[in-house]
């Protein structure tokens, strides 16, 4: 039993790709907060993993999360008013 010729193609040109434009949504999508509740594991472990990969080189580690901020908001608290103080009242020492 023999099996018939196959087709052999009788034109060289190929079909034309068909091309795929994804473009951005022209409005801000909003956040689903349900999808976002219900990957809310998700979410924590990916918080979870950058905070431990950011702060892992630190000597303080972790806590540096937490003392970092609280050091910032002391400064803002005392050097804020000082400095709100000598541009309202004296402003020719602000030069």
């Amino acid at each position: 039993m023999t099996l018939p010729p196959s087709p052999t193609p009788t034109t060289t040109e190929k079909a034309p790709v068909p091309t795929l434009i994804i473009r951005p949504p022209k409005k801000w999508v909003p956040v689903d907060l349900h999808e976002l509740w219900e990957y809310r594991e998700l979410l924590y472990s990916f918080v979870a993993r950058d905070v431990k990969i950011r702060y892992k080189q630190t000597a303080l580690g972790f806590l540096w999360a937490i003392i970092q901020p609280l050091f910032l908001m002391v400064v803002f608290i005392k050097e804020l008013p000082i400095i709100l103080f000598f541009s309202l009242f004296h402003p020719e020492m602000m030069q």
